[in-house]
């Protein structure tokens, strides 16, 4: 059996943020977590983030 999360890539991270009408200026930056998807990045307009993508 596979982990929920072995499908959820950072690209689809950061569409999910766009869908928010949230820009990235960059490559997302992936924090340490053992169970949940966390990234960093910077939006178009200088304003630091931190998306966590919580286990099911």
């Amino acid at each position: 059996m596979s982990h929920p999360f072995s499908s959820l890539s950072p690209d689809l991270v950061m569409s999910a943020v766009e869908s928010l009408n949230v820009w990235p200026a960059g490559e997302p930056f992936a924090l340490n977590s053992y169970e949940n998807r966390v990234l960093m990045f910077r939006d178009d307009e200088g304003k630091n983030w931190i998306v966590r993508v919580l286990s099911p």
